[in-house]
């Protein structure tokens, strides 16, 4: 799950002992609103990593722990739809994947990011494109 939440009040509460019974507790209320919606799923559960935006901060170094690297906004949107330059002039075989490359950001927009330049230098390098799943 991804959720808002409000960056001043982690920081206040980070490096006490508060900080993990309030990243538990949090977590604990999750849960049991998802066991509501799909009963049975709280048995399913192996493992919970509770993320605050100062883990987010400490991780990526965004500002107030921003999950994504960019802010959608009227000026950004368009940004995302028409993309980002992915090479620098006067570097050859050089390709920028990230973040901040591409608007609107978050992990899942990262990997696409990298498999995007993998099949646009498949496609310079006159190469077949092939993915398959990981087993």
């Amino acid at each position: 799950m991804t959720l808002t939440t409000n960056y001043d009040y982690w920081q206040r509460i980070y490096g006490r002992s508060m900080y993990a019974a309030e990243q538990i507790q949090e977590a604990n209320l999750l849960i049991n609103l998802l066991e509501q919606l799909l009963p049975g799923i709280k048995a399913d559960i192996e493992f919970v990593d509770v993320a605050t935006p100062l883990t987010y901060e400490r991780y990526t170094g965004n500002w107030q722990g921003s999950s994504c690297g960019w802010l959608l906004t009227k000026q950004t949107l368009p940004l995302m739809i028409r993309g980002l330059p992915k090479t620098l002039p006067g570097l050859r075989n050089f390709y920028m994947i990230g973040q901040w490359v591409e608007p609107g950001g978050s992990v899942p927009v990262v990997a696409m990011s990298g498999r995007n330049i993998i099949q646009q230098i498949c496609h310079e390098d006159r190469r077949l494109f092939c993915a398959s799943p990981i087993s």
